[in-house]
């Protein structure tokens, strides 16, 4: 498998082939169905006692990926008949296997929200510049959450602290920050109870995972390596004119800020969906 892997990366990486994601992805209704693709895989991997996360995703994706393309037949769907029911309609899962509905119907409303929050990660660093406070930023306004107090806290992370570049990425600080503050623990947890303590540090190493994944690092010199080539230290005016020069702000350091406030949001939602009363789902999905 991981050869197989290997290969289609190879062939997804070669333009000429015309080998893109709108083709490989048409037809969701179709892959979406009982004995197809996505949903018979689920079924088969859950038949054997795994929890088939990752195709769960998958098939979430399937359902927004007609929006994105400009197709409109699923939205229809979940428009007229409500997410839950347009994901039985469309996958041909019955209520006895609501474990795999409610699945997807949480990545769902993870990716929306994700998506959301990348966008605006991706902008405010476009903007406004300054890693941890773009991030973060993405996060809070995606959730609808203000932590004025935290916000102002972040504005040193910029360039791996003090634009120095040799600590962890700003943007990643702030976003594990934004985890610690929302579900972490309340001051009278010095009296034992360390539940939380051990909930959020299972979630920031999840977002450590993903930035591992991607950029194999999370300090911020070795993410300017892996995404620009070269290392900077900020601190230098021509360092800093280099970076800038390099697309920071374009495309580079916006995208690792968009990932942060995206991963963030999406790991909140995915793992905590129906535990966390300050996070109105619905409402915030009508946002999007």
């Amino acid at each position: 498998m991981k050869e197989w892997d290997r290969t289609v990366f190879e062939r997804f990486s070669n333009p000429a082939l015309g080998d893109t994601l709108k083709r490989l992805g048409k037809d969701p209704v179709r892959k979406l169905r009982r004995n197809d693709r996505l949903t018979g895989a689920a079924i088969l991997a859950k038949k054997h006692g795994k929890r088939p996360k990752h195709i769960i995703k998958s098939a979430s994706a399937g359902l927004l990926f007609e929006d994105i393309f400009g197709g409109n037949s699923i939205r229809e769907i979940v428009d007229k008949k409500g997410l839950r029911e347009a994901i039985k309609m469309l996958t041909g899962l019955a209520e006895a296997e609501r474990d795999l509905i409610s699945a997807i119907e949480r990545s769902y409303h993870a990716f929306g929200l994700g998506m959301k929050a990348f966008n605006l990660g991706f902008k405010y660093e476009r903007d406004y510049h300054g890693c941890g406070q773009c991030a973060l930023a993405g996060v809070l306004d995606t959730l609808n959450i203000r932590e004025d107090l935290l916000f102002k806290a972040t504005t040193t992370f910029a360039g791996g602290i003090g634009e120095a570049t040799d600590s962890s990425c700003g943007g990643y600080i702030a976003v594990v920050l934004a985890i610690g503050s929302l579900l972490g623990d309340e001051e009278t947890a010095f009296s034992g109870d360390r539940e939380k303590k051990y909930k959020t540090a299972s979630l920031a190493r999840l977002l450590r995972e993903r930035f591992l994944l991607k950029y194999g690092s999370v300090t911020c010199r070795d993410i300017h390596g892996k995404i620009f080539g070269r290392v900077f230290n900020l601190t230098a005016d021509e360092d800093r004119k280099a970076l800038v020069k390099m697309g920071a702000h374009i495309d580079k350091c916006t995208s690792v800020v968009g990932n942060a406030s995206r991963w963030t949001v999406e790991i909140l939602v995915e793992e905590l969906h129906d535990r966390i009363e300050y996070l109105p789902i619905e409402r915030l999905l009508n946002s999007l």
